[in-house]
């Protein structure tokens, strides 16, 4: 069966960035992001996953008490391959490096919002400990290491993170 995928003519508003346009499309002004990946890692032998914990001035902007921030892992542009795009954001973000042979999951993207055409991968990674190597982090952001008992105590407040964490709570639920 032949795809017929239809690619609609819109025109650049505004080029914010490289990364970053807002679009007319019959008559609407749309954001064109890039498109992301968002990962949890879980190291199933230690009974963990690993977030990130930093800093996020966007939402400092409401809560300019909290300095630091958990969320899950995140490469801001997907490449060609985004099993390549995911190692790339491992490694920076956790120290990662997974073996050749591993097969992660990649979830069907979801969209950022109802105004942007930007879709976010996610993946929850178990992780066994001969699938992985692990060093320090690229950025030197620090690394949170959960258990599973240790996530109801902690607020998320992006949708992103949450939405990872609910998927990663129901295909891993204890009960």
């Amino acid at each position: 069966m032949e795809n017929h995928t239809v690619k609609p003519k819109y025109t650049v508003i505004s080029k914010i960035s490289e990364s970053l346009e807002i679009v007319d499309l019959w008559g609407s002004q749309v954001i064109k992001p890039e498109d992301k990946v968002a990962y949890i890692p879980y190291l199933k032998e230690q009974g963990k996953i690993l977030l990130k914990y930093k800093d996020i001035p966007a939402f400092q902007l409401k809560y300019p008490l909290i300095d630091k921030w958990l969320t899950v892992g995140q490469i801001g542009s997907v490449k060609t391959n985004i099993k390549e795009s995911l190692a790339e954001g491992l490694v920076k973000d956790f120290g990662l490096t997974l073996v050749e042979s591993y097969e992660p999951e990649i979830c069907n993207p979801i969209f950022l919002s109802t105004d942007s055409c930007g879709e976010y991968y996610i993946c929850i990674l178990p992780l066994m400990e001969d699938e992985f190597v692990i060093s320090q982090p690229q950025d030197g952001i620090p690394v949170a290491a959960l258990s599973y008992g240790d996530l109801n105590s902690y607020m998320t407040y992006d949708m992103v993170t949450k939405y990872a964490m609910d998927l990663f709570r129901a295909k891993y639920s204890l009960f």
